[in-house]
């Protein structure tokens, strides 16, 4: 199924993209539950507050993600719950919440503009466990936070990474 909810989703529900298709979230929402984002199918981010006000954001593997309206900033927490994902967005995507902790190498594909990933690099390497980012694409991946430390990332294909990282 796919479709695009532009109402504004209320209330403390949690929402749940599991289907194949492109499902698109333009409202300014507020509701307080968590968002799960299914592997298969692109889920269009459509506005600062796609995902609601407080609720934590968990990318499970193989989701697609797609930022249109501009550079989306979603201050959500969030969480790779599962592997890997892609950004295709051809609009900047920030991640400006508390990353959760897991454990694993995650890689993440950018085929569009640049996905940034807010927290320390501390917070980071606690984040993905075992200290390593995969990126791939032709975007890049950006890493803010402004705390002092490093991060392993492993660079794959294309991919940019900022600031300068290693590639291992």
């Amino acid at each position: 199924q796919a479709g695009t909810v532009s109402a504004v989703l209320a209330g403390g529900a949690n929402v749940i993209k599991s289907t194949s298709g492109t499902v698109t979230l333009s409202g300014n929402n507020t509701f307080t539950g968590n968002t799960t984002i299914g592997s298969g199918g692109l889920l269009v981010i459509g506005s600062n507050t796609a995902f609601g006000s407080g609720g934590t954001v968990t990318i499970n593997g193989g989701a697609i993600l797609d930022a249109t309206a501009g550079d989306i900033v979603v201050s959500n927490n969030v969480s790779f719950v599962t592997s890997d994902f892609t950004f295709v967005g051809s609009n900047p995507l920030t991640f400006a919440g508390v990353p959760a902790a897991l454990g694993g190498t995650r890689t993440i594909t950018v085929s569009g503009s640049t996905l940034t990933l807010y927290g320390s690099p501390e917070a980071l390497n606690a984040y993905l466990g075992s200290g390593k980012l995969r990126v791939s694409g032709s975007g890049s991946v950006a890493i803010s936070g402004g705390a002092s430390g490093s991060i392993t990332v492993t660079q794959q294909s294309n991919a940019q990474a900022t600031p300068a990282l290693p590639t291992l």
